[in-house]
């Protein structure tokens, strides 16, 4: 579908005064080439003033078409010429060199040579001061000739095949004298019928006939490139080698083994030798060809084909279907030939994939024009090292550069667009004429038509479809209109008899022609230079016709818009932005289509997110465009697009912006309107960080009270908003009590999810998280706990936090800090951390142990219960003999109130809750778990299983330093289990004999050896007790005996033999040797009994 919108202007337009009618042009830049029915070719300056700068003779030869080649400077036509012998015309392809030696008034000649006549080019006719001509002769008549402005290769077509020529650097013979040549080194034949068009863009060859268009890309293979000789050999499939042609000895005499074959001109390197260079070598050249014994000749006369035809008889058919449509839509490759090694055919790695096929669908339309548009890397050439050496002669050193090419083909009336840079190409768009064109030219912005009234453009999708190619866009960062985005038709100019047409980057040059006008009237013909506008100007043009129906038609404004930014777009395709000009424009037309888009709903909605951040400007100037065309537009509601902008660029993860107050005001006012929902969070969350605290809580405090009069409460984020108000505008009495309205476990979420909130850029804890520490300091940890969970904040930076400007060494003293750690300990799933905490919190524990008044001077208001770690994380269930170690006297001891809680009736308590009782007391007045949590925790932390070396080195360091230490024993006990535990089991016997049996059952289950040293220890403390007997003697005895019955019944009659002491008393021991017998023979009755009930109940079933 195309739309119609005039807004084109050209910028000038002159009158090219030509010697004679014109009978063809080229214009490139700023050049245009003119040959005349005077067999002239004349050459124009286009500029501020049209000039002629060169006019050169043919050889009074008729010009049909004419081209020029700016990587090879020459100037190509097809001519022809009447033969009466053959009494037909002959054509011709010649290329003109050093054609810049006919400007002036000075005498210049001309040298005519053939094509690829090596040997017949002397001295003289290539002297550079005259005009080189190069002639190659066709038998057919040529239908078309095309350039590659950047390879400089020539292509021609003559009925069904195509020749593809390429300028190189050759050697007069017996001479050091260098010549340029046309070389012929490519060739197809079609099977789409009679060829009327063909075109070259690098590796690209396109053709058309009436009815049917085929586009190839051709591929050269990595190996066997620029070697006649491995191509030569490739050549030899096995079916030749069955028929037995040796060529074993074959030499090519035209390539040396590491040189290439041509060097190029132009775009291509020139330090290559080419063919003729070669032929100064001697190299022999031996083939040796056997006769073929399977060879038949067959003569086609014999088969009288004919007589089928000339028979009266009926010929019957039968017809498949699914057969004949799939021979119908079946696409015949080009046959190709390879001519890479001079003069000499070879058959090279060489083939061609087929991009695009197509057929004409209305049986009278034909098509006519077909163009290739390429899309490069703006001023950027990235070479690649093949194509330096040459081996790819259809490469241009820009090849790596290109990042998009299109096709259009048309007919009459209807144009098609196709995206041919993959495999399978991709239809872009379409047009309908108003008139039967007479030439159409694309390029990546435009297509122009020419047509009998005058010139219709009409915008183009190639490059918009190689922007797609080379970026990524999405709806959050940037974005650009889709590549089959209906196109339109941008501008009408009226030109009488118009009949050519030429397109350039900077001029459009038109041939018109009166109808009936003899050639030698003067004035039958204007040939017509017309400047192209820039495409800032074709931008303006567009946006100030938006405007204008906008009002009556927001879909055209948009339209404009979107043409607009694309033809912007398309000036620096894939590179960077030059033109200061362009680079603003650009902007502002980011933000007019964004604008627009901030009003629309839904997707389209979406979309001004991308285009207002490329637009450039600042948050709050975008917000203010915004708000302005908003009220401009007369809209009552904010848009959802704009919207969908405010809850992105606001809320999303980065830096604060850099605003002044008042433009944080202004963003909070708005938001107060638009998205009030989210005024909390803004405040809270958002990149701005500038605003009046009075005024945003004003706001919200509006806010709220709306919301209670529809009945609604507020939400948790507006409680934590107005607790963040009240701390900065220094109330810390109502921030406490809007925090306490929040549920700590939701709190403790939003704490999760926003860590932002906590701290101050990670460098201390905001005045929220000091305010949590005094009122919900479990909140506050364990949020820290589930941000390193997250990896957030780590352990050292949570512990800096919560440490603030305090000292390393004074860390015991902050109970945030080991609540902290607890809780990092407190979960299996965190093993990975065990290692570092735990080192930390066993330091913390036995500073806190050894600091007198963190134990004694406790001073507790209320009654408080001990909650000890579960037995999870690091935290290991502590040994029941640890409740009689020092300072405590056993579990019940333990579980007595605390003496320092302070008794005083509920009415007292109210009315003055400093007053509480003092006691002035030993260390160890008061042993309950309440005042020895920590050692409680320490030691739960020792008797974890798979306790660490770092943390009982760390343990025992500290237990050097300091010999005070309430529990030292115990603490040292859970230490020496894990490295010593002779050491202690002597410390248990010798200072807590009334525990050695539970001490006992606790390491004594896991083998022979620590039986033996329990048993050993006590059985030497009571042997030491003969002379010298004290108040442990019962009791060592009865520990013996527990001992001794313990063993008995947990271990075997051999074991339990050898582990008792070698110098013992056999009557002390007999009754527990006899014990153990027969809880031995107990046993194995038992195992009997089972035994044969199993045995019965497998005869039963």
């Amino acid at each position: 579908m195309v739309k119609v919108f005039k807004c084109h202007n050209f910028k000038s337009q002159s009158v090219v005064q030509v010697d004679g009618e014109p009978i063809a042009f080229f214009n490139h830049k700023d050049k245009l080439f003119v040959a005349t029915d005077k067999c002239t070719i004349e050459v124009f300056s286009l500029g501020s003033s049209i000039s002629k700068i060169s006019c050169f003779s043919t050889t009074e030869q008729t010009i049909h078409d004419i081209v020029f080649c700016y990587p090879g400077n020459y100037v190509a036509t097809i001519e022809s010429t009447y033969n009466r012998r053959s009494k037909k015309d002959v054509f011709y392809i010649k290329v003109y060199l050093n054609w810049e030696v006919a400007s002036g008034k000075v005498k210049h000649r001309t040298a005519i040579r053939l094509a690829g006549k090596d040997q017949n080019v002397t001295t003289s006719a290539v002297d550079e001061s005259h005009i080189q001509v190069i002639e190659i002769p066709y038998k057919d008549k040529i239908q078309d000739i095309s350039i590659c402005q950047k390879t400089g290769n020539l292509i021609t077509v003559s009925k069904e095949i195509t020749d593809v020529y390429h300028l190189v650097e050759k050697k007069i013979l017996n001479s050091d004298r260098v010549y340029l040549d046309i070389v012929l080194f490519l060739q197809l034949e079609w099977h789409i019928g009679h060829v009327t068009k063909t075109v070259l863009c690098e590796d690209y060859i396109g053709v058309l006939s009436k009815r049917e268009t085929q586009i190839v890309k051709v591929v050269y293979s990595d190996e066997n490139l620029g070697r006649l000789q491995n191509v030569e050999a490739d050549r030899l499939s096995s079916s030749e080698r069955d028929l037995k042609v040796s060529t074993k000895n074959l030499h090519l005499s035209l390539s040396l083994p590491g040189t290439p074959q041509f060097s190029r001109v132009g775009c291509r390197s020139s330090a290559n030798a080419s063919p003729s260079l070669l032929l100064n070598k001697s190299v022999d050249s031996v083939s040796t060809i056997r006769e073929d014994d399977h060879f038949v000749k067959i003569n086609v006369d014999d088969l009288k084909l004919n007589q089928s035809h000339s028979s009266n008889k009926s010929i019957k058919t039968l017809h498949l279907k699914k057969l004949k449509e799939n021979n119908c839509d079946k696409v015949l490759e080009p046959d190709v030939t390879d001519f890479r090694g001079g003069g000499h055919q070879t058959a090279g790695s060489i083939h061609v994939i087929t991009v695009h096929h197509q057929k004409i669908k209305r049986a009278e339309d034909e098509f006519r024009h077909l163009q290739l548009i390429p899309s490069y890397i703006s001023n950027i050439s990235r070479l690649s090292t093949r194509v330096m050496l040459g081996s790819v002669p259809l490469r241009s050193v820009v090849y790596n550069s290109m990042v998009g090419i299109s096709c259009f083909i048309s007919s009459d009336s209807n144009g098609y667009v196709h995206d041919i840079w993959s495999t399978v190409s991709t239809q872009l768009s379409t047009y309908s004429y108003s008139d039967i064109p007479t030439q159409i030219v694309m390029n990546e912005d435009l297509l122009y038509v020419l047509t009998g009234r005058g010139l219709e453009i009409y915008t183009s999708r190639c490059g918009t479809a190689a922007i797609h190619h080379t970026e990524r866009f999405n709806t959050k960062e940037k974005a650009f209109p889709s590549a089959d985005m209906d196109t339109c038709l941008c501008g009408v100019h009226l030109f009488m008899n118009t009949v050519k047409l030429d397109v350039s980057n900077k001029y459009v040059i038109i041939l018109s022609k009166l109808d009936g006008v003899q050639r030698s009237d003067e004035g039958s013909c204007s040939l017509y230079a017309v400047e192209k506008c820039s495409p800032g100007d074709l931008y303006k043009d567009m946006v100030k016709y938006g405007e204008r129906s906008r009002k009556h038609n927001e879909g055209t404004y948009l339209n404009l818009l979107l043409e607009g930014h694309m033809t912007l777009r398309n000036t620096f395709i894939g590179g960077d932005i030059n033109d200061r000009e362009i680079e603003d424009l650009f902007r502002e037309s980011c933000l007019l289509i964004g604008e627009y888009y901030a009003k629309e709903k839904g997707t389209d909605g979406q979309l001004c997110i991308p285009y207002l951040t490329m637009s450039g400007l600042s948050v709050a100037d975008i917000i203010r465009q915004l708000v302005e065309s908003h009220e401009k537009m007369g809209y009552q509601d904010y848009g959802q697009g704009f919207i969908a902008y405010l809850k992105h660029v606001l809320l999303q993860d980065g830096e604060p912006f850099e605003l002044i107050e008042a433009e944080g005001d202004m963003i909070l006012s708005i938001c107060s309107k638009a998205i009030p929902d989210l005024l909390s969070d803004i405040i809270l969350f958002s990149r701005v960080k500038e605003f009046n605290s009075e005024h945003a809580l004003t706001l919200l405090q509006t806010w709220i009270k709306e919301l209670a009069s529809h009945g609604e409460k507020s939400s948790i984020a507006d409680k934590l908003a107005l607790t963040n108000l009240y701390l900065v505008l220094c109330d810390p009495e109502v921030a406490e009590r809007t925090l306490l309205l929040i549920p700590k476990v939701d709190l403790m979420k939003i704490c999760v999810q926003h860590n932002e909130i906590l701290h101050d850029n990670f460098q201390q804890l905001s005045p929220l998280s000091q305010l949590m520490r005094r009122c919900c300091p479990s909140v506050l940890t364990q949020s820290m706990v589930a941000l390193h969970d997250k990896g957030t904040i780590s352990l050292d930076l949570a512990i800096q936090l919560l440490q603030g400007t305090n000292s390393s060494g004074e860390m015991f003293k902050n109970t945030h800090v080991k609540e902290y750690l607890e809780f990092l300990l407190n979960d299996t799933q965190r093993r990975y951390i065990f290692e570092e905490a735990v080192v930390l919190l066993s330091e913390i524990y036995i500073k806190r142990l050894a600091d007198q008044k963190s134990v004694v001077s406790k001073k507790r208001t209320a009654p408080q219960v001990l909650q000890l770690p579960a037995d999870e994380g690091h935290f290991g269930r502590r040994y029941n003999w640890l409740d009689y170690l020092s300072p405590f006297k056993g579990p019940e001891d333990m579980k007595q109130p605390c003496q320092y809680i302070l008794r005083a009736s509920p009415t007292t308590a109210r009315k003055n809750t400093s007053k509480i009782k003092q006691h002035v007391v030993s260390h160890d007045f008061c042993n309950c778990g309440l005042c020895f949590e920590d050692l409680l925790k320490l030691q739960s932390l020792l008797c974890f299983s798979k306790a660490s070396e770092s943390l009982l080195n760390k343990v025992l360091e500290l237990l050097d330093q300091d010999y005070l230490v309430p529990g030292h024993d115990s603490i040292l006990i859970l230490v020496l289990l894990k490295t010593n535990k002779q050491n202690a089991t002597d410390i248990v016997v010798q200072k807590y004999p009334r525990v050695i049996l539970e001490f006992g059952k606790c390491i004594m289950n896991s083998d022979r050896e620590q039986r033996k040293i329990v048993l050993d220890s006590v059985y030497r403390a009571l042997q030491q007790q003969i002379g010298k007997p004290n108040d442990n003697e019962p009791v060592y005895l009865q520990s013996l005996k527990d001992i001794l019955d313990y063993l008995a019944r947990t271990t075997g009659p051999e074991e339990f033999l050898n582990l008792l002491p070698d110098n013992g008393n056999f009557l002390f021991f007999l009754p527990y040797i006899s014990m153990n017998c027969e809880k031995q023979k107990k046993n194995n009755l038992i195992q009997v009994i089972k035994n044969k009930g199993r045995q019965l109940q497998s005869t039963t079933s």
